[in-house]
């Protein structure tokens, strides 16, 4: 009589090699999320700063990128009137939901030109030992 089936020692031994194996992936799968958090929140920051500078040159007005201390990034376009300066609106907020930290300026001015007219800046993104930058030169050039 034959019998179909696995023994209850085969069965004990694929669990063990399940269990090693899920052993050593758990921490570096913190360190992945840790690490493309870090690069998603820099990855935003530099669309909104490309949107600044895209905004300041389309509308030749300055434009400014603000940055709040709770990680809320907005554009905001100056436009002189008669009465003084008004701030305009500049697109849609972004929010850095990423659970890091970023250090910086709370603001860089691009002017009609696209060139930035607070001098050379640098983000710096963090989280859990990771860190990335973002740096604006003079010239409007965003580098990382």
């Amino acid at each position: 009589m034959s019998s179909v089936g696995f023994s209850l020692v085969e069965l004990l031994i694929v669990v063990v090699i399940i269990g090693l194996t899920t052993l050593f992936a758990f921490p570096r799968a913190g360190v992945v999320l840790d690490h493309t958090q870090v690069r998603g929140a820099r990855t935003a920051i530099v669309n909104k700063l490309n949107a600044t500078r895209i905004a300041a040159r389309t509308s030749n007005r300055v434009a400014v990128l603000r940055m709040s201390s709770s990680g809320i990034l907005w554009i905001e376009l100056n436009a002189m009137t008669g009465s003084g300066k008004t701030v305009l609106p500049g697109g849609t907020p972004v929010h850095l939901t990423y659970g890091v930290s970023v250090t910086g300026p709370d603001s860089v001015k691009f002017d009609p030109r696209g060139l930035s007219q607070s001098g050379t800046q640098t983000y710096i993104v963090s989280r859990n030992g990771w860190s990335d930058s973002v740096t604006i030169n003079g010239y409007g050039r965003i580098t990382r």
